[in-house]
């Protein structure tokens, strides 16, 4: 005999006994929304499918070769807060002189990937696209002996000791 329990979070508990009398539980979600599965790819995805094309045709379908990405992307920003950095850069860049986007092909992604050369500094800074770096004051550390201890200290050390 089977036994049925509904929960209001859509799942259903069903109990029954097996051979040995034993009481076991199935969780089952029911879902009544319409499927999200796309019917019309059923058949480029079924294996025998596939293998009957391979025979007559000898070519397998076309598969993606450089395989799946992994990425880290927690730092990635949404979609709209992406767009907005891009649109502040073009305006940026477009806002710098005629001659100094010409020499980047007119293309701020060029521009950045110079500006990202630490060995294009020098000339960043002539164009005007960056601050040179003074360099840090070196500084100075100077090593003094370590003073002896008076004859007066080690004797009272002893003393305690």
């Amino acid at each position: 005999m089977e036994a049925m329990k509904i929960l209001t979070n859509g799942k259903v508990i069903k109990s029954y006994k097996n051979e040995k009398g034993i009481t076991l539980y199935k969780v089952e979600t029911l879902n009544e929304e319409d499927s999200l599965t796309e019917h019309a790819q059923a058949q480029e995805a079924d294996v025998n499918y596939i293998m009957d094309k391979y025979k007559k045709t000898g070519h397998l379908p076309v598969l993606r070769a450089e395989g799946g990405t992994y990425s880290d992307i927690t730092q990635v920003p949404d979609l709209a807060s992406a767009l907005e950095t891009v649109t502040k850069a073009q305006e940026a860049f477009d806002a710098l002189p005629a001659h100094i986007r010409e020499k980047f092909g007119n293309s701020p992604v060029l521009m950045t990937n110079f500006l990202s050369d630490p060995k294009n500094l020098p000339e960043a800074v002539k164009l005007g696209l960056a601050e040179e770096i003074a360099p840090e004051k070196p500084i100075q550390v100077e090593i003094k002996e370590k003073p002896e201890k008076s004859e007066k200290h080690k004797k009272d050390r002893k003393s305690v000791v």
